[in-house]
């Protein structure tokens, strides 16, 4: 997991070196954190999948192939996230 939004119980208007090391708790609201994550996904190669679901219960999903993103010195932009398979 790396960002869960629940309820909206903590915000997430934070600075920089909070969006660095990490926001929130596992179990509710949660951000892994840009520089944990720059370091887990650029060692290999790893899917991006996102799922929403909205208010009405509807879920949608998408898987990226490729995810990488930059370090910080590249402002931990998106470098790749390859070809996108099916939309749900």
């Amino acid at each position: 997991v790396i960002q869960r939004r629940v309820d909206g119980s903590i915000g997430f208007n934070r600075t920089w070196d909070e969006y660095k090391s990490g926001i929130g708790f596992l179990g509710s609201e949660f951000l892994i954190g840009n520089e944990k994550l720059a370091h887990l996904i650029n060692q290999k190669r790893y899917q991006l999948r996102i799922e929403l679901e909205n208010y009405a219960g509807q879920s949608y999903s998408l898987t990226y192939d490729n995810f990488r993103i930059a370090d910080e010195w590249g402002n931990y932009s998106i470098t790749s996230l390859g070809v996108v398979e099916g939309i749900t």
